[in-house]
């Protein structure tokens, strides 16, 4: 099959390259074989198609590194709660009901509003089987993570028997393509037992995969932790041996500069989460604090259950607009710092080729934006626009793996009405077991 072309007006290959204008990306197969000026594009034809992007910008697609997608069957329950009491009150009790035919249809609507964010790469912190059926209608580039959560009630039994199965789960998520990783979730330092914890650690070590997990995300973690072990999560994490080759924190609100150092030497990724936490009132983490310290810190969306819509561009200019308030200054995280975080540093804590943006041989993922909107109008300053003013109605195309999976407002092959009043129904269904006060 000959290459396709994508012109647009404007061109970001990577957050750190200067921006291009009357550009192009080309994609042959699954890869980008040229990025760059239009006009050095011609030798790589003939082309089966141009596409015209029209006034927009094509830049990397985002990486969501931290999401529970099936929650989105849980949008808006809870709202008003803390923590603690959200997750036992509603959302464990809640997801005890839900079938794998629910967490099918839920995590479907969360690939639906990734795509039209312009997020091409996540990883899930959920039940795995269901979410390798979502994929196959809309395959994103996916890290799927087998959790472990002994400690809940009605997880003991499931939690062990996973991990003596990490074997199968790998040979059932990893097909070879490159699209599909699996990953281990500890959920908590809270949610798992000692012996859980090194069981995960050792068979991350013997299958070299990623840990993932929710660390120090609240004040009352803290002071749990610093009853029941004497040490911060972190270091509780570290002694566990969880540590060895680094992990995926999610949230580290209150990480302390020792916490921080112990993150970064061992090479480990917070994946920071603002709306989430301001929802839940846990805190704002020390973001600048972090890269000053050399810690890579990329973001996540959490789930639609306490983040209440996946917006990727609102993600960003929260993010940017809680440590400015916090650190009383107006030039921290700026635009770059932003999509450096929301796109490489993503890519690098998944251990991802995407890393390399849009380059000769890298996988062909990305998004364009309109840049027609008047709230985009007019670019001084374009990717401080992009960063700051843009959000998922801008979105014109968004392509993973050298397909299109989102065009022009159209989820290419779902039938978003329908699973739209398929999602209504199993909400439904839920209401009248636990109302009045979702």
């Amino acid at each position: 099959m000959a290459p396709i072309r994508y012109t647009s007006r404007y061109l970001l290959v990577s957050p750190q390259s200067p921006l291009l204008e009357d550009a192009c990306v080309v994609v042959e197969g699954r890869s980008i074989s040229y990025a760059g000026p239009r006009a050095g594009s011609d030798g790589c034809g003939p082309f089966e198609e141009t596409v015209d992007l029209g006034r927009s910008i094509v830049i990397p697609g985002f990486v969501n590194t931290h999401a529970h997608s099936a929650m989105s069957l849980l949008r808006g329950v809870g709202n008003g709660l803390s923590l603690d009491s959200w997750l036992k009150e509603k959302v464990w009790p809640l997801e005890a009901r839900l079938s794998e035919k629910d967490m099918v249809q839920g995590n479907l609507l969360s690939l639906a509003e990734y795509l039209r964010t312009g997020i091409t790469t996540f990883i899930d912190f959920y039940n795995v089987r269901p979410m390798l059926s979502a994929l196959e209608r809309l395959p994103l580039r996916a890290t799927l993570s087998l959790a472990f959560l002994d400690l809940v009630p009605g997880m003991e039994e499931e939690s062990w028997r996973r991990l003596k199965e990490v074997k199968d789960y790998r040979r059932l998520v990893e097909d070879g393509s490159g699209l599909r990783h699996l990953a281990l979730a500890v959920h908590s330092a809270y949610a798992c037992s000692e012996e859980m914890i090194r069981g995960v650690a050792r068979a991350a070590e013997e299958w070299r995969l990623l840990i993932t997990s929710h660390v120090q995300e609240s004040r009352a973690e803290m002071r749990s932790m610093k009853k029941k072990h004497g040490s911060s999560t972190t270091e509780y994490f570290r002694r566990m041996g969880l540590l060895k080759r680094g992990i995926l924190a999610a949230h580290g609100v209150h990480l302390s500069d020792d916490d921080i150092s112990v993150l970064a030497r061992c090479r480990s990724t917070v994946a920071h989460c603002p709306r989430s936490n301001s929802r839940l009132g846990v805190g704002i983490a020390p973001i600048p604090s972090m890269l000053q310290a050399g810690l890579n810190v990329s973001i996540g969306t959490d789930g639609a259950g306490s983040c209440d819509s996946v917006d990727f561009f609102e993600e960003m200019r929260v993010a940017a607009y809680l440590q400015r308030a916090r650190t009383e200054d107006a030039a921290a995280l700026d635009g770059r710092t932003l999509l450096r975080m929301a796109m490489t540093n993503g890519s690098s804590a998944l251990g991802l080729p995407t890393s390399m943006g849009l380059k000769k041989g890298s996988p062909a993922d990305f998004t364009a934006v309109s840049l027609k909107g008047p709230h985009v109008n007019p670019s001084y300053d374009l990717l401080s626009n992009v960063v700051f003013a843009a959000r998922p109605d801008d979105v014109r195309l968004t392509a993973v793996d050298g397909k299109v999976l989102y065009d022009d407002g159209e989820v290419v092959g779902l039938d978003l009405a329908s699973l739209t009043d398929e999602v209504n129904e199993i909400a439904g269904s839920l209401g009248r077991l636990f109302s009045p006060a979702l």
